[in-house]
């Protein structure tokens, strides 16, 4: 009786060192970013801080907003965007874009659904007299979007269909206005062409992640997506077989609590 006191008690303290772990990371987390919010300070004087004031990003010209943008390195465009047969792709998901943010959580009609199944243009001809012919846009469909001000947004220029693009150069393309959708929906069309077209060693995360992390390096724009998320997968394991252990544990000792009166 006394052993399995003993196993009770010691299931109890791991149940709760393992909710302490849980804990920590969440604070941990939250300090992390409480870091990033008091030392980051946004550029007040180059022209290139397009998020400058909380400006609107439905207000600016677009082509502004990426003209200061990034070396193609931060946007890993697929090397397959540089050629006709992977100019195209059929869309994973629907993609619904909206005028703005606050048309998009007041649950308001998006200006553009484009249905699962689609085909999309993902780069155009820029011509013979072009590098590489074929080319992805900047700020266009899944390459070198921005991030909106609240998390789980991009700024983007929406994907047209095959027969829009029919014949769209590049600096057309450019000259189109953004809209506001869903970080995950570019994500999933992203993650479909990359696995279409085979492309080692590119993550479809890197597309949205690394040009966040170059507006925060360059103190341009602190995305939501910088900040650690307060809970991981990590928490949630931790947290289960927290309570698991230390439900188990308490169980037991009322066990041999009872076996010991009776």
């Amino acid at each position: 009786m006394k052993k399995q006191r003993c196993i009770a008690a010691a299931a109890v303290l791991a149940g709760v060192l393992l909710l302490a772990g849980c804990g920590a990371r969440v604070l941990a987390a939250g300090q992390k970013n409480r870091e990033l919010q008091n030392g980051f300070v946004q550029k007040k004087y180059a022209a290139e801080t397009v998020y400058r004031n909380g400006a609107p990003l439905e207000t600016l010209d677009f082509t502004q907003v990426c003209r200061y943008s990034f070396s193609w390195g931060t946007g890993a465009a697929a090397s397959a965007q540089n050629t006709a047969e992977g100019s195209r792709m059929e869309l994973p998901c629907d993609i619904s874009y909206y005028a703005s943010q606050e048309d998009a959580n007041a649950g308001r009609n998006p200006v553009l659904v484009l249905k699962q199944g689609e085909t999309v243009a993902v780069s155009f001809d820029g011509g013979s007299g072009t590098e590489t012919g074929w080319q992805p846009v900047r700020g266009y469909g899944f390459d070198c979007t921005h991030p909106a001000y609240q998390a789980g947004w991009r700024f983007a220029r929406p994907f047209l269909t095959a027969a829009q693009a029919g014949g769209m150069t590049p600096e057309q393309v450019e000259a189109l206005p953004g809209y506001f959708v869903r970080t995950e929906e570019l994500k999933r069309a992203a993650s479909a062409y990359y696995a279409a077209v085979l492309e080692n060693g590119t993550e479809a995360a890197s597309l949205f992640d690394n040009v966040d992390r170059v507006l925060f390096e360059e103190n341009k724009f602190l995305a939501p997506s910088v900040f650690a998320p307060l809970w991981d997968s990590a928490c949630t394991w931790l947290a289960v077989f927290g309570v698991l252990l230390t439900a188990a544990g308490i169980a037991g000792l009322a066990a041999s609590r009872r076996k010991k009166n009776g």
